[in-house]
């Protein structure tokens, strides 16, 4: 089934702390995302990251900065979970960090006392190991958040939170720009393919 009706996906993209290019709001990756679930009946918000300078303005170590950061989209989150109570939601976060290693490395996470968070991450994962074909490295498998910030994150929101977290070659010739757009494109596709291998799997009788 290629439907999604009576879902609700709560999206966000995130940089590290300190990559002063956050202010192009969300990618357009992130776009064509939550346009391919619109197109298949599923109700779409988009929670966009603060520019990370201002961050930066602040005191406290980058935990601290990052929880802070987190939380000014709790209550937000929450609110549309509540306003749409008795849908199937979830929260995806694309995590976007650097990395010094040649190969580019892809990992799927969940909060570990959701069984909803943990079923929507193994279908992700099934389907990036299967159906990645660029050079990107797909961990073994899924396991629980483990950064501090983002614990703190899906400790404090109502709908399940998973992230998938991407790790680029930090790049910035031309060609490895160009690269880095393919394999989004690809995450994309790949991110909606999951999302409805999970939802397809869900009973929706009780």
């Amino acid at each position: 089934d290629s439907t999604l009706n009576h879902s609700v996906y709560h999206l966000m993209y995130a940089k590290e702390l300190g990559q002063t290019d956050n202010m192009k709001s969300t990618p357009e990756f992130m776009v064509q995302l939550a346009r391919d679930l619109v197109v298949r009946g599923a109700r779409v918000y988009i929670y966009e990251q603060e520019n990370s300078q201002n961050l930066e303005e602040m005191e406290g170590d980058s935990v601290a900065l990052k929880k802070q950061e987190f939380g000014t989209f709790v209550s937000a989150i929450n609110k549309k979970y509540l306003m749409n109570n008795g849908s199937y939601q979830r929260m995806i976060l694309v995590q976007e960090k650097p990395n010094s290693k040649e190969i580019s490395n892809l990992s799927v996470h969940h909060f570990n006392t959701s069984a909803e968070g943990e079923k929507l991450a193994g279908s992700l994962h099934e389907i990036f190991k299967k159906n990645w074909k660029g050079k990107v490295v797909i961990d073994e498998d899924i396991t629980p958040l483990h950064d501090d910030a983002t614990i703190y994150f899906a400790n404090n929101l109502l709908p399940s939170v998973i992230t998938v977290d991407l790790n680029f070659n930090d790049s910035k010739k031309k060609e490895g720009k160009a690269k880095e757009k393919s394999i989004k494109t690809d995450l994309a596709n790949l991110i909606t393919s999951g999302i409805l291998k999970d939802y397809s799997k869900t009973d929706f009788s009780d």
